[in-house]
């Protein structure tokens, strides 16, 4: 059996580039477009983000003859506490996830998660975090290389 495995950009990145490749054909310009995407990746959250430019030019989304594609991290240097003074003081919504003291907003047990999230997971949805230690049990490998389901539900105190 081949083992695939999914990166994030396939469900960030993929999708965008997929979203302006169809906008640059809907504007059907005599020249190529040129196109601003915008993500909030701040330094902080990784060594990878960190040594990101907050302005480039993505060379894998654009063409030479239909579009000049730049990406612009416009919270880039924030730290988390400047991105909620920011939602708190405009009323942004955001996502009832993080006022159960989520730090990100992912899969409810995502595998990269930090400990803490996946014990707030574990405590948000219980009937799930069993349905995984049931997989677990059933083929008998851990949730993660490090980490087993079983063991955070009873660190949640469940």
């Amino acid at each position: 059996m081949r083992k695939v495995q999914i990166s994030t950009s396939d469900h960030k990145r993929g999708p965008g580039r997929t979203l302006i490749t169809a906008l640059v054909h809907e504007l059907r310009l005599d020249r190529p477009a040129r196109v601003l995407q915008c993500f909030g990746f701040r330094a902080e959250e990784s060594p990878g983000r960190a040594g990101r430019a907050e302005l480039s030019y993505d060379q894998g989304a654009s063409t030479q003859t239909t579009r000049h594609v730049w990406t612009w991290l416009p919270i880039h240097s924030w730290t988390v506490d400047e991105v909620w003074a920011r939602i708190h003081a405009t009323g942004v919504p955001y996502h009832p996830a993080y006022d159960l003291g989520m730090s990100r907003l992912s899969c409810s047990f995502c595998v990269l998660a930090s400990k803490r999230d996946l014990l707030t997971a574990c405590r948000a949805r219980p009937a799930l975090a069993y349905e995984y230690a049931a997989v677990e049990a059933e083929i008998g490998h851990s949730f993660r290389k490090d980490l087993r389901m079983a063991q955070l539900i009873e660190e949640a105190g469940m």
